[in-house]
This record gives structure tokens, C-alpha cells and sequence, in this order.
């Protein structure tokens, strides 16, 4: 296993060490094999002097990974000339992380795709840490391209300035943790390639995180500020078990969009499940699910709506799948919204149970009195300020479905898809290293986007808002009299259904806390 060290002004022909690095991504990417790492140094990397990493048909294996990173997190700059200046193909086991990317507008021959980072047909990535901006507005693609991507990692990237997509194509079983996206009002460029948000000027990107199409992917606490359509699903094929979990769209046109674009059997945007959401001040809707199968939203919150209305179900225009569009929604917060509240219409089957809709031009489409609706509330959340999460002091507190909280509560980390006992907020919301002038402008950057999400100014989460977890101990009774190995079987809930438990026997803790 080696690693090579390269940098703008070294040499192919040094031994690639960190004193003396290579030079060109052409002669370091033929050196690697499982296992080896490529490291590279502070630098702009473009095309005069060591070339843009196109990485082909280069394979590690589940235990000797192939890794390609920054030996400064975000201090290796690649430079694009409007080519795509990184792309991977056919490539699997790869680990690429802590580099910034960037492109520019330019009209090139030949060229099909402007996005800075892009990978194609590749498996078992990890991609972290990332930092990549800016695609070639005069051409089509997203700032990190998918097409074909399967079992794979993007974990903690930031993405900036565009006018399409954030992280947009083809993709499966791929998990997206905690990245953030912002477009920035990057417009559209005169005789570029349009976007086709339908803003005027095109000043907000398109997608923040789209499938188009894919199934078994998991979305966890990602953050979309500023474009079209935070999250979002173009089912032009097969669209499966799709996972949102934790996430938060804030200032975009809509919050979670899911169509179905295809009259193929069989082929509606299925089974897609969606937990913990936020959805806040958006411009038109805040969950939008369009000829949609199986569709289930739980303890979903969107407020200050100024658009048509906060949740949406109906048929996709001409695009009636097959025939089969259901959604089942629990312990939805919909609050202080312009249009109307709930809006279900077209559909085979749906329900709205422990459903709150205050202070909403019409807060439910059938009127309330309709047997798919059940439990229901038009009630004053009381958030007293709150976004992401329910406080205590608010009648949404524990009065849902089997005592839980009507709304969204985003404080705990997910991975991989189960929800965990960490704190998502510590002190801010996860980001990389700061670059003066790409993600240190405040009120559009990850770094400070927990301010404007009602968090305390230095990030600290609402603890106080947490209630404190009740311990059950089922086994052994209180009264049990036992010696040796000893068994306890403990239940802990929180209001968020987790909890770190610590076992104590006369007063001395037994172990690590256990979750």
C-alpha cells in the first residue's frame, strides 16, 4: 500500500513523496492500485500545470480502498477551464475527500456537461468533504453529477453557485448525510443552457438534491437553502423506497417534490417514506407529492408558506402512472401558511391522522369532515419561536399518534437511516474547512445556517427543549436476587424516541452509556 504525494509544482519524475511530489493527476492516477492513497498538496490545480483528475476504471476493493484527498482539507483547489476538471467512471472503492472544485462559463466543442464534479456508472464511493462550485452555466449538469452511482457515500460536501442541480442524476442505494446546497441566485446565462425552475432569470437553482430517477436511497439531515426544489424525485423511471430523513428545506420554492413522469406500469414513485422534514419558508409549496404510490409522511413540519398551500397530493398532469396514487400522513405540522393547509385530491387511498393545520386559507381539501381524516387539529402551535423542532411548552407536545409529538423535531444525528442519540447541532451544523469568499458568507453558507433556523446564535441546540428520557427496566425485578453474568433489558424513550442509557449499580456507572 503506497501514497503519493502531488502538487502544481512538482515533478513526475520525484519520487512522490511529501518533500518531493509528483506533478501531473495523468501519472499519479496510473500509479494507484487497492489500497495506495494520493494525496494532494495546497494548490490551484488546472490545466497547464498538472492537468484535471479523470479517474477510469480504477477499482479498490472493500478492504483496500483507493483514497484521493486534500492533505489540507479544502487548501487543494482545482481550477476548471469549463471541461468537467473531476470526474470518476467505471470506478468502485474509491474514498475522495476534503478538495475544492471549482468551474467557469465557457462555450467548448465537444463539451456536453458543465458540472465541476461528476461520476458515472460507479459503485461503493465515499465522497466527503467536498467543497465544489460554480458549473459551466453554458451546458447542463448539476455541481456533483450522478448518472448510474450505486452503494455509495456523500457525506458533509457543501455545493454553491448554480443555476441546475445540486447533487442531481441516476443513482441507488446511495446515502446523502448532511450535506448543504445553496444555489446562491446564480441566473441564467444568456444563450446558456436554461434552467427550468420557472423563476424569472432563472435566479434560483433547480434542484438541491434530486433523483432522476433512483431507488433505495437515503437522505439524512441534508439542508437545501435557496433553490427551486429542495428535495426531489423525476420518476421518468423506477423510483423505490426512497428515504427522507431529518431534513430541512429552507427559503425555496418548494420543499419535497416527488413525480411520477412516466405511463409505464408499475412505474410510480413508490413507497417513499418520509420522517422529520422541515420545510420553512418556501415560496409555492412545502411537500408537493404528485401521482405518487404508498406514500407515507410522518412528523413532518412546514410553516411560513407564502405560496398555494403547505401539502399537496394530486395527479402529475397527463402522467397517471398506474392509476394506484395513495399517501398516508401522520403528526403533520402545517402552520401559518398563505394558501391552503392540507390538499388531497386524485387519489386511490390516503389518510391524514393527527394532523394540525393552523392559520391557513382553507386548512383542509376535502373539509375535515371527510372519513380520510381523523384526529385532526386547526389549533395554535405555540412554537414560541422554534422551527425544527416542538417545545414543550407547545399543545403539539406529545399529543400525536401513541403520544408523540405532532411535528418535526431535526436535534439528533441520523446514520444510516436509524436515528441516533448524537447531537446534529455541535456547535453548528456540520461543514468542512473555511475558504474566505466561497463559505464564509454569512446568511447564504453552512456554517451559520443553524441562525437562521432559530438555533441559539452559537449553534447550541435547544437541550432545554429535550424532555429528559424515562428509563423502563423489564428484567431483572427490583426485587431480584442474583449472581454471575446478569442481563438487563432497559426501554428508553426521549420526545424524539432515543436515548442514551447509563447503568449504575450502588452508585458507580457499570461501563460506557448505551444507546
Amino acid at each position: 500500500m503506497a501514497t503519493y504525494y502531488i502538487s502544481p509544482t512538482g515533478s513526475d519524475g520525484a519520487a512522490g513523496t511529501t518533500g518531493a511530489p509528483k506533478k501531473t493527476f495523468a501519472h499519479c492516477i496510473g500509479l494507484l492500485n487497492p489500497g495506495d492513497t494520493l494525496i494532494l498538496k495546497d494548490g490551484t490545480y488546472n490545466a497547464t500545470n498538472s492537468g484535471y483528475p479523470s479517474i477510469v476504471g480504477k477499482n479498490g476493493t472493500s478492504l483496500n480502498r483507493i483514497t484521493i484527498k486534500a492533505e489540507n482539507e479544502r487548501q487543494a483547489f482545482i481550477s476548471g477551464n469549463g471541461t468537467q476538471p473531476f470526474v470518476v467512471v467505471n470506478c468502485s472503492y474509491l474514498t475522495i475527500e476534503g478538495i475544492r472544485v471549482r468551474n467557469i462559463d465557457a462555450q467548448i466543442n465537444g463539451v456536453t456537461s458543465g458540472s465541476p464534479l461528476a461520476f458515472g456508472s460507479c459503485n461503493n464511493l465515499i465522497v466527503r468533504r467536498m467543497l465544489s462550485t460554480h458549473n459551466n452555466r453554458y451546458y447542463n449538469g448539476s455541481i456533483i453529477d450522478l448518472y448510474l452511482v450505486n452503494d455509495s457515500l456523500f457525506e458533509e460536501n457543501e455545493c454553491y453557485w448554480y443555476h441546475r442541480n445540486g447533487f442531481g442524476g441516476v443513482q441507488s442505494n446511495c446515502i446523502f448525510r448532511r450535506n448543504y446546497v445553496n444555489s446562491r441566485h446564480y441566473p441564467d446565462l444568456a444563450g446558456g443552457y436554461p434552467s427550468s425552475s420557472g423563476e424569472a432569470g432563472g435566479v434560483t437553482g433547480d434542484s438541491g438534491l434530486l433523483v432522476y430517477p433512483g431507488s433505495y436511497n437515503t437522505f439524512e439531515n441534508n439542508i437545501a437553502e435557496d433553490v427551486s426544489c429542495a428535495f426531489d424525485i423525476q420518476g421518468y423511471g423506477a423510483s423505490l423506497n426512497n428515504q427522507y430523513l431529518g431534513n430541512i428545506a429552507l427559503n425555496c420554492t418548494q420543499g419535497l417534490k416527488f413525480n411520477t413522469r412516466t405511463e409505464a406500469p408499475g412505474s410510480n414513485v413508490q413507497n417513499t417514506y418520509v420522517e422529520n422534514n422541515v420545510c420553512l419558508n418556501c415560496r409555492s409549496t412545502g411537500i408537493y407529492l404528485r401521482t405518487t404510490t404508498n406514500t407515507t409522511v410522518k412528523n413532518c413540519t412546514v410553516i411560513n408558506n407564502v405560496g398555494v398551500g403547505a401539502f399537496f397530493a394530486d395527479l402529475y398532469g397527463g402522467y397517471a402512472g398506474d392509476g394506484s396514487s395513495s399517501v398516508f400522513a401522520t403528526n403533520v405540522l402545517v402552520a401559518n401558511n398563505l394558501g391552503m393547509g392540507f390538499s388531497i385530491s386524485g387519489q386511490s387511498s390516503w389518510s391524514l391522522n393527527y394532523c394540525n393545520a393552523y392559520n391557513s386559507g382553507t386548512p383542509f381539501t376535502p373539509v375535515a369532515s371527510d372519513s380520510h381524516i381523523t384526529n385532526e387539529r386547526t389549533i395554535d402551535p405555540q412554537l414560541a419561536g422554534a422551527k425544527i423542532w416542538i417545545p414543550p411548552t407547545s399543545p403539539m407536545k406529545g399529543t400525536g399518534l401513541n403520544g408523540a409529538d405532532i411535528g418535526a423535531n431535526i436535534i439528533y444525528k441520523y446514520q444510516d437511516g436509524i436515528l441516533t442519540g448524537n447531537l446534529l447541532w455541535g456547535p453548528s451544523f456540520p461543514h468542512g474547512a473555511i475558504i474566505a469568499g466561497v463559505n464564509d458568507i454569512a446568511g447564504s453558507s453552512a456554517f451559520d445556517v443553524h441562525t437562521r433556523l432559530g438555533l441559539m446564535p452559537t449553534g447550541a441546540p435547544p437541550v432545554a427543549d429535550v424532555t429528559p428520557p424515562s428509563v423502563s427496566i423489564t428484567s431483572p425485578s427490583a426485587s431480584s436476587t442474583v449472581s454471575g453474568t446478569i442481563t438487563i433489558t432497559a426501554t428508553a424513550t426521549d420526545n424524539v424516541g432515543v436515548a442514551n442509557v447509563q447503568f449504575y449499580l450502588d452508585g458507580a456507572p457499570l461501563g460506557s452509556p448505551q444507546t
